[in-house]
């Protein structure tokens, strides 16, 4: 049931469109009424000069009067002209806004119309996606593959090594040696660190620990009381020693680098290696140290 006032008129079809056709058709008719006025007042003041002029003579009064008259005719038809002018432009006025008021929605309705509409799942699949959402994704196996791996994860991947090492017992891991010379001494292939950093050496020393979890690393004697020992990794995590190679004697073929270890990360190793609560809590701050990336690591036990 359609509420009064909402039925189509001759403005538009909804009231606002008809109070406003009845507002604009009011201001045109106002305008002309004053035009109609000043009409009426210029022939008032023609009236009151004929008789000015009636003094004058009747023949000069003849003559004036006749031109006042063209003149006067001549105005009234010009205002007349342009009342009917004013008048078909109210009138358009009026059409094209009862026109806009008709239309069911504009440009900009539509758009706020179709930004309410609820998605489908089509169109939620378009647009994009942001990082949260990303985040938030169930990752697929190719993702993972992409993923950076931790130390762990390539541990897994290559399998491990065994727990221990038999005592006497000699075990080559990884590349087989490529230099024929015999093993330089830890000690001697530091002090000539300079010329040997990030060349291919091989160096003999003694092992003080390795990573319980997976047989990833292990740590060399340090050189000096107090001094941070030389961290052996293996080349693209392509072997592992055995877990527990504490004491071990060990011949390496690789390169040093040299590294900065962050608090965090030395914790970590520590925690790896089983090291005592009080040794971890211990570990304050970055240190630059010494890592030697072995290609090949032959093991004897102790």
């Amino acid at each position: 049931m359609k509420r009064a006032g909402t039925e189509p008129g001759p403005w538009g079809s909804s009231l606002e469109g008809a109070r406003r056709g009845r507002s604009s058709c009011f201001c045109w008719l106002c305008l002309s009424w004053v035009l109609r006025r000043s009409a009426l007042d210029c022939t008032l003041r023609c009236a009151e000069r004929r008789q000015e002029l009636a003094a004058r003579g009747p023949q000069f009064v003849i003559r004036r009067v006749a031109r006042l008259n063209a003149h006067n005719e001549w105005k009234e038809s010009r205002m007349k002209r342009l009342s009917a002018l004013l008048l078909l432009l109210a009138l358009l006025f009026v059409g094209c806004e009862a026109k806009k008021a008709n239309e069911p929605k504009t440009e900009g309705t539509e758009e706020k119309a179709k930004a309410d509409e609820p998605k489908t799942d089509e169109a939620k699949a378009d647009e994009p996606k942001t990082d949260e959402a990303k985040a938030d994704e169930p990752k697929t196996d190719e993702a993972k593959a992409d993923e950076p791996k931790t130390d762990e994860a390539k541990a897994e991947e290559a399998g491990e090594a065994s727990d221990a090492l038999a005592a006497g017992v000699t075990q080559h891991y990884g590349a087989a040696f490529e230099l024929a010379d015999e093993p330089m001494a830890l000690a001697d292939a530091v002090a000539k660190l300079d010329e040997l950093l990030e060349k291919k050496v091989k160096v003999a020393s003694k092992v003080k620990t390795s990573c319980r979890k997976k047989g990833c690393w292990m740590q060399l004697e340090p050189l000096a009381e107090g001094q941070e020992p030389v961290r052996v990794t293996f080349k693209d995590y392509g072997f592992f020693v055995p877990k527990h190679a504490d004491g071990a004697s060990a011949i390496m073929e690789g390169s040093f680098v040299r590294e900065t270890l962050s608090e965090n990360q030395r914790k970590h190793h520590a925690e790896e290696a089983k090291a005592p609560q009080e040794e971890i809590d211990a570990i304050k701050g970055d240190v630059e140290t010494l890592k030697f990336e072995a290609t090949g690591v032959e093991l004897t036990g102790a």
